[in-house]
């Protein structure tokens, strides 16, 4: 026989969703006055599943916000590829590429823009030291 677990009061129900409100009322404003634009305010909700040290510096442009792998994702994407030599065809603001420098013993990433790539190498410092994976 289960035991009937007893649902929450009302009241309570009431005061949950009443803080879940004001939580998200408090990230929207921070988002206003980090200057970003509607397209991303979605994304930066998320912003510590996309990087775990965001407040440790990291630094998005507008198309990163959106095409950056979670950070959970790409760990998980970066063991599964066995380590030895890994190349990102498509590194986008490092989401990927700093989990793969984590694993492989040589991980290439491909960039075609100067600004994303000082992103990628703001990121890498924040998360590593460059010299320590010899990062170029």
């Amino acid at each position: 026989m289960k035991k009937k677990v007893p649902k929450p009061s009302k009241s309570r129900q009431k005061q949950h969703k009443i803080g879940k409100r004001r939580l998200k009322i408090r990230a929207r404003k921070r988002a206003r006055e980090e200057g970003l634009s509607p397209l991303v305010k979605k994304y930066w909700l998320q912003r510590y599943d996309l990087f775990s040290k965001y407040d440790q510096g990291i630094k998005m442009d507008e198309e990163g916000w959106f095409s950056v792998t979670p950070e959970e994702i790409a760990v998980r994407h970066a063991e599964r590829s066995g380590g030895g030599v890994v190349i990102d065809c498509f590194a986008g603001v490092g989401g990927n590429a700093i989990q793969f420098a984590k694993m492989a013993n040589l991980s290439l990433s491909l960039l075609f823009d100067s600004e994303v790539l000082n992103l990628v190498l703001y990121h890498v410092d924040v998360y590593m030291t460059l010299q320590s994976k010899g990062f170029m």
